[in-house]
């Protein structure tokens, strides 16, 4: 007998050459690509954010 756990995880055991976190599908892909953009997204407006709101020091 099969246990359900084998079934679920076979597609992520094959070496098929995908990555693991690409594996799921269409679904997987998607949410992968959206998170990174938004992490990447944020940090880059954080960045530009404290860019321009950074004081210049007087020389004196």
């Amino acid at each position: 007998m099969v246990s359900l756990s084998n079934l679920l995880t076979h597609p992520y055991r094959e070496d098929n050459g995908i990555p693991v976190h690409l594996k799921g599908g269409t679904m997987a892909t998607a949410l992968y690509r959206t998170t990174t953009l938004t992490i990447f997204g944020t940090g880059y407006t954080l960045l530009i954010a404290h860019a321009c709101y950074v004081k210049k020091k007087s020389i004196t």
